[in-house]
């Protein structure tokens, strides 16, 4: 049985295996477990330590990006050498022990480049709340998202009591759509959080270009949104671009940065990714890293996970949103296999392009020349519930991810949270989840299992006398 084991017999194909994918590492597992409970460390301490240090060093290694300070006002590639695991990691312990005295307040550039940072954080949904209290966001304030993503994503935005934007996304690969971005922004706008939905990597450079012309122009005085309200000069500071990364990470960009890697080469300001257990990597429960690589923005970051302590006290709000050190350790064992992990979703996914991209009344996922890691493997049909239940009868798990957009949720279109949609309506958004559903995949799925999920879908879409391709 599966987490989100999806809509299909229990004893058939799960939609994500977590026990079958969680096997081979239970003994590694079991010892680092071990060691937390020997050591009585079960807060922040040395587990959640290295786990960050190892973390930073894949999100800012070899296809991170790099690069330095730039538009994002933001640091990325290391200023010093790469170390070793065990150097970083006691970077991260000299990190962790200084949260006490972590600064507070809301984060200004540096004044030159800086490493990559990770923050251990309680789900990658305090890691978003977390990353917008960093940047000062709050009542008042605008913060752009794709309507087409889980609840968290608006959730975060309303928590810190700021208003949800909902901006339109592109058809084929449920990004944020750059030119609804565009008409999203006001001089109200303080971030965007574009979603690396389904595992395929965001282009943080286009989004981020739109964001900086809009900057540009306002402090000109031009009036971008057509409301008369051009910021005449006020020297604004840029909006800050958060990656969503939840469903991606192990992923990588057109670019060739990996997912939630911050910086002025990548354009993001915050990466944001979750280790629940469904994930491509996952857990034993809740769990997620929040990425910078602004010191002061990481010192905001890891004070109000805690609180909002610092040396002075609590001086600023928070939360209890820190990383557990027992699932710290689950995540440091599987993160050393985690290119393994991300190639047998890739092979995976290869193989239902094989068995399936032949027939036109399926529309796979799109690629884009990025490294996608296909943390949620969703096709487009034509009569998606009824194929869905006919794949349910014969043991097939599926699920649909999302059947309304976060604007329809009662909590948005009833007004309980503050929230207005761009242009007035979002149709692609509105068509796709007429038309999406997410099929079995993880790294340990097997090419039987998968034969077996396209001989149903084919099947389906036969009985249900479906002929054409996804409306789109």
């Amino acid at each position: 049985m599966a987490v989100n084991g999806g809509e299909g017999a229990l004893d058939g194909i799960p939609l994500v295996d977590v026990a079958a994918e969680t096997r081979p590492y239970a003994s590694a597992i079991a010892d680092a477990m071990r060691r937390v409970v020997d050591a009585g460390a079960f807060i922040l301490g040395p587990a959640v330590a290295a786990v960050e240090a190892d973390l930073a060093a894949y999100v800012g290694g070899d296809g991170g990006g790099g690069g330095g300070t730039g538009a994002a006002g933001v640091a990325t590639a290391p200023s010093a050498p790469a170390t070793t695991s065990a150097g970083t990691a006691a970077a991260a312990a000299s990190a962790t022990a200084a949260e006490a005295t972590a600064g507070g307040g809301a984060a200004s550039p540096p004044a030159e480049a800086a490493a990559v940072e990770a923050i251990g954080v309680a789900s990658g949904t305090d890691g978003l709340v977390l990353a917008l209290m960093a940047l000062g966001v709050g009542p008042g304030d605008e913060v752009v998202v794709p309507p087409f993503s889980w609840i968290s994503t608006a959730e975060a935005v309303s928590l810190v009591g700021a208003t949800v934007v909902f901006a339109d996304i592109a058809a084929d690969t449920y990004h944020l759509a750059a030119d609804a971005l565009r008409g999203a922004l006001s001089p109200s706008t303080r971030a965007v959080i574009a979603v690396s939905l389904f595992g395929a990597v965001i282009d943080a450079p286009a989004l981020r270009a739109v964001l900086d012309a809009y900057t540009a122009a306002s402090a000109s005085g031009d009036d971008n949104d057509g409301n008369g309200s051009g910021n005449g000069g006020n020297g604004r500071r840029p909006i800050a671009l958060i990656e969503d990364g939840a469903q991606s990470f192990g992923g990588v960009s057109a670019t060739g940065a990996r997912s939630c890697c911050p910086g002025g080469a990548t354009g993001v300001t915050v990466g944001v990714t979750s280790f629940f257990p469904t994930k491509p990597l996952g857990c034993y429960g809740d769990g997620g890293a929040v990425f910078v690589a602004d010191p002061d923005l990481a010192a905001g970051l890891r004070s109000r996970r805690v609180h909002g302590r610092t040396s002075g006290g609590h001086t600023v709000v928070g939360l209890n949103g820190r990383l557990d050190a027992v699932q710290a350790a689950v995540v440091g064992v599987k993160l050393r296999d985690m290119d393994r992990l991300v190639a047998a979703r890739r092979a995976a996914a290869a193989m239902y392009e094989r068995l399936l991209s032949a027939d036109g009344r399926v529309m796979l996922p799109v690629d884009a020349g990025c490294g996608h890691v296909y943390g949620v493997y969703t096709v487009r049909v034509r009569r998606r519930d009824a194929v869905a239940a006919r794949l349910a009868a014969v043991g097939i798990a599926t699920a649909v991810y999302y059947r309304v957009g976060m604007h329809q949720q009662p909590v948005y279109a009833n007004g309980v949270a503050p929230s207005r949609i761009a242009g007035g309506s979002l149709p692609v958004a509105a068509a796709a989840s007429a038309e999406v559903l997410s099929l079995p995949m993880g790294a340990a799925l097997t090419v039987d299992a998968q034969e077996r999920v396209a001989a149903g879908l084919l099947a389906a879409l036969d009985a249900e006398g479906v002929t054409g391709p996804p409306l789109i």
